[in-house]
């Protein structure tokens, strides 16, 4: 059937006809005996071949009015016209024609017509839906016809019936689909979880399927600002385009759809998003219409938001797309909770790994002195100077006692325990006896600007100086100087070891820091760990470690100065540093 049956032509008086009419053709017998049939089977055959209810609904006015000769015909739903031929829009011949079906007269006048005779069915038992005629002329219609057309409507709801029960097996399946996609995307994203995908992999898997799934122009993955809490910054998206990206990639918390969903803690929906207040002003100024946005957690805590956005006018978001929403945002803190669990872990084992290296590193360098005192010792027996191998074996000794303390202080595996014993000592008392061993390798003048006794943790003080005279010994040329200094300013104890040479251009300073590392001028074995040994065990002390690196190398250790103990007594002539 051709497209212009649907379409309702100006008033006239003209029968409703089949397109292939002419108009001096009769549109329907009134002989007796097949006809009846034959127009029912048409009309079955009609209505029967649209899939929608609205097309059906058209086709049986129209197969009806044909069959029946008549001029206008309309199904009218509970007083409202569903479905008409014949009759123009806002006619106010199909209000005629309702109020007689209303009124249950079978003549009604028409304007442009005349007297006509109704006749209607109804659709089904129980329902105010009826399919109705008008045909012209002082003679109504026939009992014949009006079984026709009662058949008619009956056959008609049967289609409909028939029609709704596609259509929901339609929904139910393309729901089925859906959630058959929604579960594939979900498992996809809860693999890269399982398998510990990188957190980017992850939020990038969450935003892509979020697009498809609600079908969104624009997704965004936001975060809150651990630098800044009152703004949030893109962390993964999907279908922004570039300049748009620079744009918006960070900007104030309470802004837009999923600025309100971290504020809010809510699912959070703008379907006009051009006439909303505090939107994203560069997506409003591009014509943005609706934004839909759910939080994420972390830890219970609002972390960010999962964003889905659209430019089509008019644009609403229905339950399963809000459910779809939620599902992803879930991902999303499920993957940001997994991934804070997995640093920890690798945490935990490097702290582990680094706890038995450090083990490793630090016997090292007492073991170093102990070893070269014994074999000098051993080497050149009673030829060496009485007072000299007292020196020497009082400094094994002294060396194996620190190793020893060493060890009881990393086995205890708590960096809070590295600096918790100290005792009062006179500075430059602290910084002779930690040069001891490191003399006889290496020149090494002494600048003490202060001489104070001071409350700390001697002996890891001396780890720390015994770190930096490792370090300088290793990277500065044999038999050049090694300078000690230290100095008291502002209630702060600075010993610093400065060596000749200098940093390759462009050295992070800050790298020299990090466990492992070692630099390519080394002249002695080790594994790195020295230098970051040096800075844990100075911030145990509430200290520092920092280098310069002008004319030589200098590493500086510094410390608040402490009043010695109470208990312990100072000799008169001591320098008392006070606290303040």
């Amino acid at each position: 059937m051709d497209d212009h049956r649907w379409r309702n032509p100006a008033p006239t008086n003209r029968r409703i006809r089949r397109p292939a009419e002419e108009p001096g053709d009769r549109l329907m017998p009134r002989e007796k005996g097949h006809w009846s049939s034959q127009h029912l089977s048409e009309f079955l055959a009609g209505v029967t071949a649209f899939q929608d209810e609205h097309s059906a609904f058209q086709a049986a006015v129209r197969w009806a009015g044909e069959a029946l000769g008549a001029e206008i015909g309309m199904i009218v739903d509970r007083g409202h016209v569903i479905a008409s031929a014949g009759l123009a829009e806002e006619d106010a011949r199909g209000a005629a024609i309702i109020d007689a079906h209303r009124g249950g007269r079978s003549v009604v006048t028409l304007p442009d017509i005349g007297v006509c005779g109704l006749i209607y069915a109804g659709l089904e038992e129980g329902l105010d839906t009826h399919l109705v005629l008008a045909r012209s002329g002082p003679v109504g219609f026939g009992r014949d016809e009006a079984a026709l057309l009662g058949n008619m409507a009956r056959s008609l709801c049967l289609v409909v019936k028939m029609l709704r029960t596609l259509e929901a097996e339609r929904a139910a399946s393309a729901l089925l689909l859906e959630r058959q996609q929604l579960f594939e995307r979900l498992s996809k994203i809860q693999r890269s979880i399982s398998h510990r995908a990188p957190l980017q992999e992850v939020l990038d898997a969450i935003t892509e399927g979020t697009r498809a799934l609600i079908r969104g122009d624009t997704v965004g993955l936001r975060f809150i600002d651990p630098n800044d809490r009152g703004f949030l910054y893109l962390a993964s998206s999907h279908g922004v385009d570039e300049p748009m990206l620079e744009q918006i990639r960070r900007g104030p918390i309470r802004e837009g759809a999923g600025g309100r969903a971290v504020t809010e803690g809510r699912l959070v929906i703008i379907e006009n998003y051009t006439t909303a207040t505090n939107t994203v002003g560069q997506l409003a100024e591009q014509g943005l219409q609706s934004a839909m946005a759910a939080p994420v957690y972390q830890e219970g805590e609002i972390v960010g938001s999962l964003v889905t956005a659209s430019y089509e006018v008019g644009r609403t978001y229905s339950e399963s797309e809000k459910e779809v929403l939620l599902a992803m945002a879930a991902y999303a803190s499920i993957a940001v909770n997994d991934a804070k669990t997995v640093a920890a872990m690798k945490e935990a084992r490097q702290a582990k790994e680094m706890f038995l290296a450090m083990v490793s590193h630090e016997l090292k360098t007492p073991l170093t002195v102990m070893m070269g005192a014994l074999h000098t010792v051993e080497r050149r027996g009673d030829a060496i100077d009485k007072k000299l191998r007292d020196e020497l074996l009082h400094s094994a000794l002294k060396r194996g006692h620190d190793l020893q303390r060493l060890i009881e202080m990393l086995l205890k595996g708590a960096r809070a325990e590295l600096a918790e014993a100290g005792r009062n000592v006179r500075l430059s008392d602290l910084i002779g006896s930690a040069l001891k061993g490191f003399d006889a390798v290496r020149p090494i003048t002494i600048e003490t600007h202060s001489d104070l006794s001071i409350f700390v943790d001697d002996a890891a003080v001396a780890q720390i100086l015994g770190v930096f005279l490792d370090n300088a010994i290793a990277h500065s040329p044999e038999g050049t100087p090694i300078t000690v200094t230290s100095w008291i300013e502002e209630n702060r104890v600075s010993i610093s070891v400065r060596n000749e040479g200098r940093f390759a251009p462009g050295t992070d300073l800050e790298e020299l820091f990090k466990p492992f590392h070692r630099g390519s001028d080394a002249t002695s074995s080790g594994v790195g760990l020295g230098l970051y040994i040096a800075r844990q065990l100075a911030e145990a002390l509430e200290g520092r470690v920092d280098v310069e690196s002008e004319e030589d190398v200098s590493f500086v250790l510094s410390f608040p100065v402490v009043a010695p103990a109470a208990s312990e007594a100072i000799e008169e002539n001591d320098q008392v540093a006070l606290y303040t």
